[in-house]
């Protein structure tokens, strides 16, 4: 749309386009859903120390207390966005570009134009408010080509509060109150596809090039959906009470107003509408918001649900009357398990040979060394050194298909530990006692 629009407004007659694709191979994507965002943030940039990076927040305020945050916690970085001074602005990028600083916490104030190739890793610190600004200062990692990580940090309340962001921005003057409309919807359905890129189970490139119309062929194999590892999970009862709630609202309201007649919210909207008369008020009470926001986008995700109309409203799709009618289990796909950015008394011995073994195998597969386990995960086992697949598999980011894939080479390295360690606590004992 946007080519044909340039087109247009030039005047051009049947120009030449050259399309040279979107595809980025050197740039790894990952989206992590987490409830504590500033201890995942510390624990990634530590990873990446000595390497540049970005860090984009939505709003200044939260630039401000990321940046104090890091800063806090002997981490380098400096804020960015377009209510400090211009000698200030002008001083802190060239600084990062010249490697004085090698992180910048930003406002999407700042990239445009920056001329750093060695940009090792982005991280959204929110969920930007569509695909295109997020693959635009995503795609600032990795210019030179070597590999770079795009890491974005997901919470439902990002939806809410971009939607504020867009309801409340500034009006366009030369505008229409129609055509302002018009912009607000676009921007609006933007945003609830970002939403579901976020809240997806499926290759992250593929939905990048798939949204930019392409066809992207297979899976990366590498993003973190793809290494993630899930499973079927049964949610038939609370997606049968979902489904009987918009249809009993007349299938006439976003996923907010359902979510608030199902847990029985007493708000003005339920009280105008006398929504607490409705059989499907308060049947899913017992359940959050949040978890009723996760499985509403699963339900999309798995095509039993969509996202129609001038308002984004929610309605069931064929799949949904399906499995209503037929009786049948609705499941969705969920990861068995989730990064977790603790710290961890480990023994550093342990825990380097343990990085030994992963390179190993990565070069063996050919694949990025986090792609095996990433570093939680190792530290986790030289924590707590487990012996036993049993126990490999209560340590958190380990599931029954990478245990099958790498699992038995961690656990001869851990033995081998266990078996030095208690050698030397025996050779300690005085043979006279």
């Amino acid at each position: 749309p946007v080519r044909q629009q340039i087109i247009s407004l030039l005047g051009l007659q049947t120009p030449v386009q050259v399309v040279t694709g979107f595809d980025r191979p050197n740039l790894t994507w990952q989206v992590h859903r987490e409830s504590d965002r500033l201890t995942a943030l510390t624990y990634l940039i530590r990873q990446h120390r000595d390497q540049s990076g970005i860090v984009y927040c939505a709003t200044r305020k939260t630039v401000e207390e990321v940046a104090a945050h890091l800063a806090k916690r002997g981490l380098s970085a400096r804020p960015y966005h377009a209510g400090l001074g211009e000698e200030q602005r002008r001083q802190t990028q060239e600084d990062f570009i010249y490697d004085r600083i090698p992180v910048i916490v930003a406002t999407n104030a700042f990239g445009m134009g920056i001329n750093k190739p060695d940009v090792r890793y982005v991280i959204h610190y929110q969920m930007p408010a569509s695909m295109e600004a997020y693959y635009q200062e995503a795609g600032r990692a990795g210019r030179d080509g070597d590999p770079a990580q795009c890491i974005l940090l997901y919470s439902p309340q990002d939806l809410r509060l971009q939607s504020y962001m867009i309801e409340n921005g500034d009006p366009n003057p030369e505008l229409s109150q129609e055509e302002a409309q018009l912009v607000k919807k676009r921007d609006m359905d933007r945003l609830f596809q970002m939403r579901s890129y976020a809240q997806s189970t499926s290759c992250l490139r593929s939905q990048i090039l798939r949204y930019f119309g392409e066809d992207p062929g297979e899976d990366c194999g590498k993003c973190s959906n793809c290494l993630a590892d899930y499973e079927d999970r049964d949610v038939t009862a609370m997606a049968m009470a979902i489904f009987a709630g918009i249809v009993r609202t007349g299938s006439r309201f976003g996923q907010k107003r359902v979510i608030e007649v199902l847990r029985g919210a007493d708000t003005e909207f339920i009280r105008s509408r006398n929504l607490k008369t409705n059989p499907a008020y308060g049947k899913l009470r017992e359940h959050t918001a949040r978890s009723l926001e996760t499985l509403v986008a699963q339900l999309c995700e798995n095509g039993y649900l969509q996202v129609t109309g001038d308002y984004p409203i929610l309605s069931l799709t064929p799949k949904a009357c399906r499995a209503i009618s037929s009786h049948s289990p609705v499941t969705v796909k969920t990861a068995t398990s989730a990064e977790r950015y603790t710290v961890l008394e480990e023994s550093d011995e342990l825990f380097e040979a343990l990085r030994d073994v992963r390179r190993t195998i990565a070069q063996k597969h050919r694949i990025p060394a986090y792609a095996v386990f990433n570093d939680a995960t190792l530290h986790a086992m030289a924590s707590k050194k487990p012996c036993t697949k049993e126990e490999m598999l209560r340590v958190q980011g380990i599931g029954e298909i990478k245990l099958r894939k790498y699992g038995q080479a961690f656990l001869r390295v851990i033995q081998k530990h266990r078996r030095t360690e208690a050698a030397g606590a025996d050779a300690d004992v005085d043979p006279d006692l």
